[in-house]
């Protein structure tokens, strides 16, 4: 989608304004420099989208990241706020805490429903009081004070919600306000559920009991699959973004045992309160440890509880939906939270590492935890990737499957921090040690979701273009044959600070005149000899086709553009995700009318050329469905990491095409496309007013064909 907010570079519309406590509103205070002012920008023209409805991930990076109830919450919000970014969550069901554990009882065979439930609500799109009401429904938990007249109430409503009821408060409002599909969709579920408990003649503890819980088991009674469960409520709810259990849905009691033999017999004992000495093994059981399994291992030594244990572990297999998306990432995140509940069971599901080594081509990350927990007391981050390596069977790292450690750079300084170990020099088990503040400032203890995610994919386009010069640009200007403004176009290029952010800048002229240029060391300048109207493109084909720079800046037409405004196009795309950018040249009614003026000195050709502005992007817009200010600009800078092969190939196979094809062709391929404002003049005598009109005409007809 074309980004044209930032038509108002210089002056943030109110639009812009960050939710309180959001790493957007973290980057919006006091932006006092110009790197921080358009970090602010780039992050704030992310849309609200969530991509990859229609399972056609293509053009979108794809990541898949572990992760658990609450500690990859930002990064989830960060992720699907970013419009280039499809994401899969690949999560387990071995929680059995409070009214989840209370439910799997009731349920045979059902996995715990809760981190599915959180990440599910974080996954809905709330900019409609529908579907955030629907989040509050999934996340409302029954007061402790629920009665059993509330209980009535409730499960009468429930059987029947077209008839007359009362209901406690705030579940008559929640209800209430709920989108007509949605609350059929949530009723359903519990209707389904309450039948079962019926049936079965079994109670439920309603008090502190998730109603989101009451949701999935309704959905899983339904389907008798957790994982189809899941992908249906997923689908119901308009997640855009995909959920996804681990395994196959094997039913599992999580167990682990601690060094000095101590014995915590569920995932609740996992995660709560305990000793300080380290958990040395896991294990998956198809059934939970009864009383008079208990008293036998009391009296075994640890080794002898390792091989009991041992023997009654079931193995899991990794499911088709987690196989493929591990498989075709281009990013896999091993997610912070609770290790041995909610990450590194997951690690060793069977089939998982194969996915994992046999995916080349991604970028793998482990974003260390912050603080301790209650389950890596005494821990540190090379022991959490140790034990990482060793359950996914590659204890010296050998294998590939962690490319980069993130670990933040103040852990030492915090109460509860996790120190980094022997993770604290460059690499660690073949794995780049990546330090940096990556803490929230407003919410202690939890990572900063821009941060982390920035990096992550900052590091995904270094691993992505390890052939492309990031350091070089190329500029490629049309004078028209106006070789006297050579002179000036040199001055300005020498005098600009190029070096800020590139080694290497080539300046390549159309048609350059004979003589001698004198530019910087870090500067070179080439002639071409492109014909035609269009000869950008030209430029752009021989680009992809011959050079390895990251950028190509191409200027044409018949006016003059301000080569400082590549400084501000180029922050803008490397702080975003755009794959181009386009220079508006309205950036001001006093320019509109100054460049008709001295476009066209007549007035009849003047009244021609306004209308005609109008017309072209008004057309342009509806028949792209995109709207730009300035679709026919000369003023563009493409970013090659933005492209992918198809996109390329397409635009080879078209050939010479007018630019409008062009931008059509990076609108059908998923490239997203920023505007900014630019300084542009053109001059009187020199315009050709036919020249103009034959190349708007060539572009209307680019925009069909």
């Amino acid at each position: 989608m074309a980004q044209t907010a930032l038509r108002n570079v210089f002056g943030l519309p109110a639009v812009f304004a960050a939710p309180e406590g959001s790493a957007g509103q973290e980057m919006m205070k006091a932006p006092t420099t110009p790197g921080s002012l358009l970090a602010a920008i780039a992050a704030m023209m992310q849309t609200q989208t969530r991509h990859g409805k229609d399972g056609n991930t293509d053009g979108y990076i794809k990541v898949s990241l572990f992760c658990g109830g609450r500690g990859s919450a930002s990064l989830i919000q960060e992720f699907t706020n970013s419009q280039k970014v499809h994401l899969s969550l690949i999560v387990n069901g071995y929680d059995d805490g409070l009214s989840t554990g209370e439910l799997r009882d009731l349920v045979p065979n059902m996995l715990g429903p809760s981190d599915f439930r959180k990440n599910l609500s974080r996954l809905l799109d709330l900019h409609s009081n529908e579907q955030y009401t629907l989040q509050q429904v999934l996340e409302y938990r029954f007061p402790k004070d629920f009665s059993a007249v509330d209980i009535r109430a409730f499960e009468e409503y429930v059987d029947n919600p077209d008839a007359q009821h009362w209901l406690p408060s705030p579940l008559d409002t929640l209800f209430g306000e709920m989108q007509v599909s949605a609350r059929k969709a949530v009723l359903k579920r519990i209707k389904r559920f309450l039948a079962y408990k019926r049936e079965h003649e079994q109670s439920l503890n309603y008090s502190d009991c998730s109603l989101g819980n009451l949701v999935f088991a309704g959905a899983y009674l339904e389907s008798d699959n957790f994982n189809i469960s899941v992908r249906n409520l997923a689908s119901d709810f308009g997640s855009f973004s995909e959920l996804i259990n681990v395994t196959k849905g094997e039913n599992r009691i999580l167990v682990a045992l601690k060094t000095d033999g101590e014995l915590l017999a569920r995932e609740s004992e996992i995660v709560g309160a305990q000793s300080k000495t380290p958990i040395a093994k896991l294990f998956l059981l198809e059934k939970g440890l009864d009383d008079n399994d208990k008293k036998a291992l009391a009296d075994m030594n640890f080794d002898q509880k390792v091989e009991f244990l041992s023997a009654r572990n079931c193995e899991v297999t990794i499911s088709p939906d987690a196989d493929r998306a591990l498989r075709n990432s281009d990013v896999i995140i091993f997610g912070p939270g609770t290790q041995h509940s909610s990450l590194l069971p997951s690690y060793f599901t069977k089939g998982l590492a194969e996915a994992i080594h046999e995916n080349t081509a991604a970028t793998k990350v482990f974003i260390a935890n912050l603080d301790e927990d209650a389950d890596i007391q005494g821990l540190t981050v090379s022991d959490l990737i140790d034990k990482a390596l060793e359950l996914m069977g590659d204890p010296d790292g050998t294998k590939g499957l962690i490319n980069y450690v993130l670990c933040d750079s103040a852990g030492a300084s915090r109460k509860a921090g996790i120190l980094p170990g022997k993770a604290s020099g460059e690499t660690y088990k073949g794995a780049k040690i990546i330090t940096g503040a990556f803490e929230s400032s407003t919410k202690p203890g939890t990572h900063n979701g821009y941060s982390v995610v920035r990096k992550v994919l900052e590091l995904h386009e270094l691993d992505r273009n390890k052939t492309t010069n990031l350091s070089s640009l190329e500029i490629y200007i049309d004078l028209r044959n106006r070789s006297q403004a050579l002179e000036a176009v040199l001055q300005e290029f020498s005098d600009l600070p190029w070096t800020e952010q590139f080694n290497n800048v080539q300046l390549r002229v159309n048609r350059l005149p004979e003589k001698d240029a004198k530019l910087p060391s870090y500067a070179s300048i080439a002639r071409s000899d492109y014909k035609g109207s269009f000869t950008e493109v030209d430029a752009l084909l021989n680009w992809l086709a011959h050079s390895n720079s990251e950028y190509l800046v191409t200027l044409t037409g018949d006016g003059q553009y301000r080569l400082a405004d590549i400084l501000i196009g180029i922050q803008v795309l490397k702080l975003g995700s755009f794959g181009v950018l386009y220079g508006s040249r309205n950036q001001s009614r006093r320019q509109f009318n100054s460049s008709l003026d001295s476009a066209y000195e007549h007035w009849l050709l003047r009244s021609i050329g306004w209308s005609g502005a109008f017309i072209f992007s008004a057309f342009f817009s509806l028949m792209s469905r995109h709207i730009f200010s300035d679709p026919f600009t000369g003023f563009r800078i493409y970013r090659r990491s933005k492209f992918d092969e198809k996109f390329i190939e397409a635009l080879r196979k078209r050939g010479y095409v007018p630019p409008s094809t062009v931008t059509r062709l990076m609108l059908k391929h998923r490239i997203e496309i920023a505007e900014i404002p630019v300084k542009y003049r053109t001059f009187r005598g020199f315009t050709r007013p036919g020249w103009r009109i034959w190349r708007g005409l060539r572009n209307l007809l680019g925009i069909i064909y």
